[in-house]
């Protein structure tokens, strides 16, 4: 078992972008939910790359189990409860691909948020700030 040291374990920015992109699902599923349009469950589901049949269990699960799925993704929920190993790797391999991607989104957005920070914090860049409209 890898120790806390080992590249094998996440880092702390990996961990908050899964959080972040776990809070997107929900936030997502859930006014695709509350607004009874179907439209947004199935552009949903669709661009989670899941059938009609997937997106029915994972909804099921979410429902049943409430809380502790709050913050795991309709892949992580679907990859839990699968039915074979096969169905388990899938949606492990498409849980990384969304995590990668959120990572490397949330990660670009970081780095232009900090330049910004200290853009703002050079001497005389607060006052230039101000006097914008």
């Amino acid at each position: 078992m890898p120790g806390a040291g080992s590249a094998a374990w996440p880092t702390a920015a990996v961990l908050a972008a899964a959080l972040a992109a776990a809070a997107l699902f929900e936030a997502r599923a859930a006014r695709a939910d509350l607004g009874a349009e179907p439209q947004s469950r199935l552009e949903l589901s669709r661009e989670l790359g899941l059938d009609e049949s997937e997106w029915g269990r994972y909804q099921t699960r979410r429902a049943g189990l409430g809380a502790p799925l709050a913050a795991l993704t309709p892949y992580e929920v679907l990859g839990m409860y699968a039915e074979t190993p096969e169905q388990r790797r899938r949606y492990a391999a498409a849980n990384a691909r969304f995590m990668l991607d959120f990572h490397r989104r949330a990660t670009e957005f970081e780095e232009l948020y900090r330049a910004e920070l200290v853009r703002l914090a050079a001497p005389g860049a607060a006052a230039a700030a101000e006097a914008r409209p």
